[in-house]
């Protein structure tokens, strides 16, 4: 069976969390064995449901695996999160936001076995990040070592493809 993590570095109301929730139903729906993995402490949630559930996906649910690492930043959450996937050893592990995609990069380096590890973009990085060099180094040097990238739009990938040589695929938000 497929193992598939998603990894989130928080649960805050924002438009790449909501996605990723989508996702993680929609993965549980098709049979796959889905975890959501999240960095930061569990107060950090998405706040738009009143029965406690986040994007009407309860976090105690028996149809997918919810694992909170509970850490201050989502710096300090590198170890943890190679642990989690070293003792789970997932399949797939899939990530989104720019600082989330190159934590998880570096997480997995060495891992064997080593998942396939596929980012999602969620901005254009020589736009977002074009007073911090820094970033695009870290991207320009981490996002080869994923199997795929997942970009939003063609603009996007023209953009990645500054970057990183690796295969990336368009997929448009979902509604």
């Amino acid at each position: 069976m497929v193992k598939i993590a998603f990894i989130l570095p928080n649960l805050l109301t924002g438009g790449s969390q909501r996605v990723f929730l989508n996702l993680v139903k929609k993965c549980h729906d098709l049979d796959y064995d889905v975890t959501l993995i999240v960095i930061n402490n569990p107060t950090n949630r998405y706040s738009g449901h009143k029965d406690g559930s986040v994007a009407n996906l309860p976090l105690d649910s028996d149809k997918y695996h919810y694992i909170n690492l509970n850490c201050s930043r989502t710096l300090n959450g590198i170890m943890a999160l190679r642990k989690q996937i070293k003792k789970n050893q997932y399949s797939h592990c899939i990530s989104t936001l720019t600082y989330m995609n190159i934590l998880l990069i570096i997480a997995t380096t060495g891992l064997k076995p080593k998942p396939e590890v596929y980012l999602r973009e969620s901005n254009l990085v020589s736009v977002r990040f074009r007073n911090k060099w820094i970033y695009r180094l870290l991207v320009r040097l981490s996002y080869n070592f994923s199997s795929g990238i997942i970009c939003q739009s063609f603009a996007m990938k023209e953009d990645l493809d500054k970057y990183s040589s690796t295969k990336k695929m368009v997929i448009y938000n979902p509604i």
